[in-house]
């Protein structure tokens, strides 16, 4: 499951083309906790930064890991 969340965080970051200082910016969380997930295959985090990194993008963690689902802006 961890890994399933760093490959969603990564396609979603370039998805959307969002930098790492949006969301340190927007969450609060530091910038070694949003490159050490970018960065390293196989690292997870914590489920409350999981929750933060998802509200980011306006999803819940289910629905951000979910790589199937179409976004909202892919149904437009």
């Amino acid at each position: 499951m961890a890994d399933d969340f760093r490959r969603a965080f990564v396609r979603h970051m370039e998805k959307r083309k969002t930098t790492i200082a949006q969301i340190v910016n927007a969450t609060g969380l530091s910038r070694d906790v949003i490159n050490k997930l970018k960065a390293r295959p196989g690292s997870s985090t914590t489920v409350e930064n999981g929750i933060l990194i998802a509200a980011f993008f306006g999803k819940t963690v289910n629905q951000f890991v979910e790589m199937d689902s179409k976004d909202e802006d892919e149904q437009l």
